[in-house]
């Protein structure tokens, strides 16, 4: 398992200083040599979380299709899962790609579930997303 995918020296910054078009190109090389998608860094971030800091949904669409084993649910180290950096980045479509991609909403991190999340820090969009997704 290669676990360079999402080593970073700073949670906020992006892996390698890398665009995140790059950073997609940089994981399909890896997981070719026999990486995993779902390797997890020191903090427990996987390439999903490190995407979910910086997408606004594209680029989260382009991996979950090219790599339907990602795993949307898994947690860091911290309890949070990539939904939960998508809500408090404000992204609503990068929210939306991830729910319907199978993110569970209920799943509690160190400041409380995504919905959560977004409701404190006042983004709105993502609490609009939210609702209307479990409103259909």
């Amino acid at each position: 398992s290669c676990s360079a995918f999402a080593s970073s020296s700073s949670s906020s910054s992006f892996p390698f200083l890398l665009s995140p078009l790059e950073f997609i190109s940089l994981v399909m090389t890896l997981v070719k040599a026999g990486g995993h998608i779902n390797s997890q860094n020191n903090h427990s971030h996987t390439p999903l979380h490190q995407l979910c800091t910086h997408d606004t949904g594209v680029l989260t669409s382009i991996l979950l299709h090219f790599f339907p084993g990602v795993m949307v649910n898994t947690r860091n180290n911290k309890g949070e899962t990539s939904l939960h950096f998508a809500a408090r980045a404000n992204q609503p479509l990068l929210v939306s790609v991830l729910l319907h991609a199978g993110a569970f909403i209920h799943l509690a991190g160190f400041l409380g579930n995504p919905g959560e999340v977004a409701l404190q820090l006042n983004h709105t969009g993502v609490v609009r997303v939210i609702d209307d997704f479990f409103s259909d």
